[in-house]
């Protein structure tokens, strides 16, 4: 039930964008894991963004001095479509010096459908756009770290990554307009055929100095200072061109569409923070301070050329925020834990438009409670109750309000002014031997953040535009099982029901969205093969019933493949073949105003088959992994 998950590497928070995080958590052996720690309710110590929980990954300690890594290859296909990737890593300790080195990097090949269809019953028309889209991605991701250990208590280190990535894709558009007669046929009125080309390159740049302060008369107490640099470029130039031709095949005057356009999102920040752990009678207390400041500057420039004109603008875009926060973890009784924090930040934003000042964005101050409070009265059971109150920022691509087209009929944009989205959520829980579990919850968000659809009946023209505009309240109820009794089986079972009514509205659009009941259910199951468990099988299957998200009725939902694994060389070298999506189905989504109709199709899960080996050599190592302190920039850029 979780909208996203926060990475942990040794409490070390890291996050890059999609194919860096893949790589950069797959230069790691199996070998090297000494446990993944679960917690479904993020401290206050954490960022309030986001619905999110934590994963830690904990890798072993390895005391003696030593130099080891893995070295990783995968080839995969994708129906016709090639992808492969390399990801190495290289750790190294000696002393009080400790370094660790990954390198990751690939290419995969992609395509999809994306068909849109629009009906409008009071101009009795009815409008197709069908995609099809083919493109490249390659992508690399480097990151560097070096700690050096002063005395056993006092360290510091720094680390640096670069993750550069880059999309070229190309698309083919077939629009149609037709006329619905009374009789329900649809006469064809005009086609309007292009072509787009798009190219997408993008970059990360991240460099931390941290210092960490332990104390010998007191293990559990620790004092950490961090200062990050984020830097984040995208660079975008699109160009698309259309003809339209009557039924016959005709040119229609006047009617021709194209652009050339180039989009640009710089941003840039700093980041410093001050945390300090102490033992508290039982129980430990945790608190500090953090500032962030980042600047973001979003051009768009179309040439002369263009259809609509030449255009350049500009905005930049200035966020200060400022936290304090405490976490307190106490044992009430043999039975009883508490775990509850509170969080305060102050936001400050300021920006100009083209040279205009933005007078109407405004500062604000927000509390961020967190409360877990655990009873376990027996072995056999515990209960939980866990509450939290947090924030979705937008995004800093989302707060170019410039228009970005891609037809002459369809365009987004974002909004300058826009709020960050809150949500509120309690959850009870129950689990039985550590493997059955009960979670029953409610959450509610006010002034989401999300893409308002507004079309013109009488133009067919149709805007994207992000706006706190969605009210959400969802209730649910899930369940999960673990079987693990026999030797050459395991099996992980969970369930969801659930009741969500989601609307979006605002001023100038009518209310569209709806309520409705959903079940998910999710199987996962790992086959052992042999008694040492080094040959073993894995398939999953997942299903969704029709839901409302977002303002959305999205269709059903289907997923299941399967793989094999072999690990011979005493561990040090994994083969795994995995094909995914054996079963799927397209993504189907609708929306319905007294104005319009609109029906989506989209395809892009298909079956995809992947062979990697991980060879591991030398020791093991205590990695000083990513740090926390930029992780949730990075999910805004």
């Amino acid at each position: 039930g979780k909208g996203g998950v926060i990475v942990l590497i040794n409490e070390k928070r890291i996050r890059l964008s999609g194919a860096a995080l893949i790589s950069l958590l797959r230069s790691y052996s199996q070998s090297d894991l000494e446990e993944i720690q679960i917690l479904t309710t993020p401290p206050a110590k954490y960022e309030a963004e986001g619905n999110a929980g934590v994963l830690n990954i904990v890798m072993k300690k390895v005391k003696n001095d030593f130099f080891g890594g893995s070295l990783s290859p995968s080839f995969g296909v994708r129906r016709d479509l090639l992808r492969y990737g390399l990801n190495t890593s290289l750790n190294y300790k000696k002393d009080k010096v400790t370094a660790s080195l990954q390198l990751g990097g690939g290419k995969a090949d992609y395509d999809g459908h994306m068909d849109t269809y629009r009906y409008y019953p009071k101009q009795s028309s009815y409008y197709s756009s069908q995609t099809y889209y083919k493109g490249k991605n390659p992508y690399l991701n480097l990151r560097a770290g070096l700690d050096y250990a002063f005395t056993p208590e006092l360290s510091m280190g720094f680390n640096v990554s670069y993750a550069p990535e880059e999309d070229n894709t190309r698309r083919e558009n077939d629009s149609r307009d037709w006329r619905v007669l009374s009789s329900g046929a649809r006469e064809l009125l005009r086609l309007l055929p292009g072509v787009a080309d798009e190219t997408n390159k993008s970059r990360y740049t991240t460099a931390n100095v941290h210092l960490e302060k332990t104390f010998k008369s007191a293990p559990q107490r620790r004092l950490s200072w961090d200062a990050d640099y984020v830097g984040y470029r995208s660079q975008e130039g699109r160009n698309f061109t259309s003809r339209g031709l009557k039924p016959n095949g005709t040119p229609i005057p006047g009617s021709d569409f194209h652009f050339d356009a180039l989009t640009d999102q710089h941003t840039d920040s700093y980041i410093t923070s001050l945390d300090y752990l102490t033992p508290l009678g039982k129980g430990t207390l945790g608190f500090g301070a953090k500032g962030t400041w980042t600047r973001t500057t979003n051009r768009s420039d179309y040439d002369a050329k263009s259809s609509m004109g030449e255009r350049h603008d500009k905005i930049i875009f200035d966020e200060h925020v400022y936290a304090l926060y405490a976490d307190l973890k106490y044992p009430l009784s043999d039975k009883w834990n508490l775990r509850t924090g509170l969080r305060m930040e102050y936001t400050h934003t300021a920006g100009e438009n083209n040279g205009r000042q933005l007078k109407h964005l405004r500062s604000y101050l927000n509390i961020f409670p967190t409360l877990f409070l655990g009873y376990n009265p027996s072995d056999r059971h515990a209960f939980s109750l866990n509450g939290t109150v947090r924030l979705n920022r937008p995004h800093f691509g989302q707060l170019s309000p410039f228009a970005s087209y891609e037809n002459q009929y369809t365009f987004m944009r974002g909004k300058e002014d826009l709020r960050a989205g809150k949500q509120a959520q309690l959850t009870l829980g129950y689990t039985f031997l550590g493997a059955l579990n009960f979670q029953l919850g409610g959450r509610y968000l006010w002034d989401g953040i999300i893409q308002v659809i507004r079309l013109d009946p009488k133009t067919n023209k149709g805007s994207y535009t992000h706006d706190n505009a969605e009210k959400a309240l969802t209730f649910s109820l899930e369940n999960s099982f673990f079987f693990n009794r026999v030797s050459f089986f395991q099996t992980y079972i969970s369930q969801r029901l659930w009741y969500a009514d989601s609307k979006v509205n605002t001023e100038a659009t009518p209310t569209y969205g709806g309520s409705s009941f959903g079940y998910g259910v999710n199987l996962n199951n790992t086959f052992f093969f042999n008694r040492s468990k080094t040959f073993q099988g894995t398939c999953y299957f997942y299903y969704r019933t029709p839901s409302y998200a977002w303002g959305i009725r999205s269709g059903h939902t289907i997923a299941a493949g399967g793989g094999l694994a072999y690990t011979l060389l005493q561990g040090k070298l994994r083969i795994a073949m995995n094909a995914n999506n054996l079963l799927c189905n397209k993504s189907l989504m609708d929306i319905e105003t007294p104005n319009y109709r609109m029906h989506v199709v989209n395809e892009n899960s298909v079956p995809t088959c992947t062979l990697r080996l991980t060879y591991s050599f030398g020791a093991s190592i205590e990695g000083k992994s990513e740090r926390k302190s930029n992780q949730e920039l990075r999910s805004r850029m």
